[in-house]
């Protein structure tokens, strides 16, 4: 697992295939411009943690709270 200060030199310019890309957290705000990039380059993009919610409210499902 690779955190946002420890990823690997090129490991995102170069990427071994399959690529695949976890983004976490809670503020799509901070992290949409990541994740539009990651889009272009990964095989697939994994969104998880709070922001997820976000998304499912932009596809139209019914989000509640806990």
């Amino acid at each position: 697992m690779c955190g946002r200060s420890s990823l690997p030199t090129g490991a995102v310019q170069n990427p071994k295939k399959p690529f695949v890309a976890i983004v976490g957290g809670s503020k799509v705000s901070t992290k949409i411009t990541v994740v539009e990039s990651l889009m272009e380059k990964a095989d697939k993009v994994i969104i998880g943690g709070g922001m997820i919610f976000t998304f499912y409210k932009a596809r139209g499902l019914k989000v509640r709270p806990p």
